[in-house]
């Protein structure tokens, strides 16, 4: 996947770079009596610090149409759910919505647990409702990145925001399920029979449904006139450890190419977001190991590429791109930031 693209940024290859000092050296405009090094030195400057204002254009650019897609989102979901029900993604859980918004999935990846909420009308029948969310469960086990891609409100919002601005951020090429292997899918009829029976939350209820546990409430909200339809899917036990070894090889490879034990590596990861690929914190920062685009990413891209360059949400939340920045930054902290520490 590549970075986020710009007209405000044109990024130079060190080629370009040196092509450009040497027809400054040889150009008729330069002073005769300018050493050839000081007049290397100016060009480098005026170019750092022209980079340096692209990308602090773009930052702002890119932060004020995230910032502003969440709020607008947020005011969307509060008028269909109530204020007091607006949900959106944080470090450890990734929500998305249907298009209508009257439906919302929660990846709770710290709990390891999904829950599949329906707002409809009070006199709405469960069988109409359990339709819905049985097909959103059996889409949370095959959903890709670019599937969550295109389910994420906030990234359209700014995306189209900022192709008015000429910045692309790329959509996501993920194609692999995020959650395989993860979930047990219930059946619609298991559904009905555990909405019906308005079972209590997960925990209370375990001891008395069969495999995969469910959970399913009937709430009504009466800010909006309406009700919330609600089952909770576990993660399989052990999905700590899928989750682990299912980013391991990424892990693996960057920490030996950065001398690292993986064991720090995935410590970081399971801190940060408790493997949830799709992290957001208000920072902001994304993804796996939590970069921020102004700072540690750009920093470990510039480290492994040679290029300051400002990266945009996709391309934090596909999983091996963000664990190789990860790696690379946390290099950077030990070997230049934080190297005089013992």
């Amino acid at each position: 996947m590549s970075p986020v693209r710009s007209k405000l940024m044109p990024v130079k290859s060190p080629l370009q770079r040196l092509t450009a000092i040497l027809l400054l050296m040889l150009s008729p405009f330069a002073s005769a009596e300018e050493d050839p090094f000081d007049a290397i030195d100016r060009l480098l400057e005026a170019q750092f610090e022209e980079t340096d204002q692209s990308l602090e254009e773009q930052f702002i650019a890119i932060d004020q149409a995230m910032e502003a897609a969440y709020q607008r989102l947020s005011r969307e979901v509060g008028a269909v759910w109530g204020e007091q029900e607006t949900v959106l993604p944080t470090k450890s859980q990734w929500t998305d919505y249907s298009a209508d918004l009257t439906l919302r999935r929660e990846f709770d990846f710290e709990n390891g647990v999904i829950r599949i909420e329906k707002v409809v009308e009070p006199e709405t029948s469960i069988q109409t409702a359990v339709s819905e969310i049985a097909r959103a469960a059996a889409a949370a086990a095959t959903d890709s990145m670019a599937d969550l891609d295109q389910k994420d409100h906030a990234v359209q919002y700014a995306r189209a925001e900022l192709a008015e601005a000429g910045i692309e951020i790329p959509p996501s090429p993920g194609r692999k399920p995020v959650l395989e292997n993860l979930i047990e899918l219930p059946s619609a009829e298991l559904i009905t029979e555990t909405i019906e029976a308005r079972k209590p939350p997960m925990e209370k209820a375990a001891a008395s449904l069969s495999a995969p546990v469910l959970a399913a409430t009937e709430t009504p909200l009466p800010a909006v006139g309406k009700k919330k339809i609600a089952i909770q899917i576990p993660f399989k036990q052990n999905h700590r450890e899928v989750l682990a070894n299912k980013y391991y090889a990424a892990i693996a490879r960057e920490a030996a190419r950065h001398d690292l034990e993986p064991s720090l590596l995935l410590a970081v990861v399971e801190t940060e977001s408790s493997f949830n690929p799709r992290a957001r914190s208000p920072v902001p920062a994304y993804g796996l190991m939590q970069l921020v685009p102004r700072s540690g990413a750009m920093d470990a891209y510039q480290y492994l590429y040679g290029e300051p360059t400002l990266l945009g949400p996709d391309y934090l939340y596909e999983p091996d791109q963000n664990v190789e920045l990860g790696a690379a930054y946390l290099n950077i902290l030990t070997t230049r930031y934080l190297r005089q520490i013992t």
